[in-house]
């Protein structure tokens, strides 16, 4: 992580701390995976990535979803619809059918 941060490569420092926020979440260790899915988000979106602030969107939901915080998650969902509605970003929109909500 040091050497991301050493030669400036913000966008690969907020898709790395998204995959450990997915290995904490493995673990059963939401705290963890929360703090870095936050972390994620907050590069996603000062760099204006759209379609990482997507995925990062939608670990998010799925990690309120097993934390049984339906409000949360559907906000989240709601703001990866809205990003994938401008992006048509297959990634996105396979995450959506995998979840029942596009077809």
């Amino acid at each position: 992580m040091l050497a991301i941060k050493d030669i400036g490569d913000t966008q690969g420092e907020g898709v790395t701390l998204n995959n450990i926020s997915q290995i904490y979440k493995a673990r059963g260790d939401y705290d963890n995976a929360l703090k870095y899915l936050l972390l994620s988000l907050n590069i996603m979106k000062d760099i204006g990535d759209k379609k990482g602030e997507g995925v990062t969107l939608a670990n998010l939901a799925m990690l309120f979803l097993e934390l049984d915080k339906q409000e949360e998650a559907f906000k989240c969902i709601r703001e990866v619809i809205n990003i994938n509605l401008k992006l048509n970003d297959y990634q996105l929109t396979s995450w959506l059918k995998s979840v029942g909500l596009q077809q």
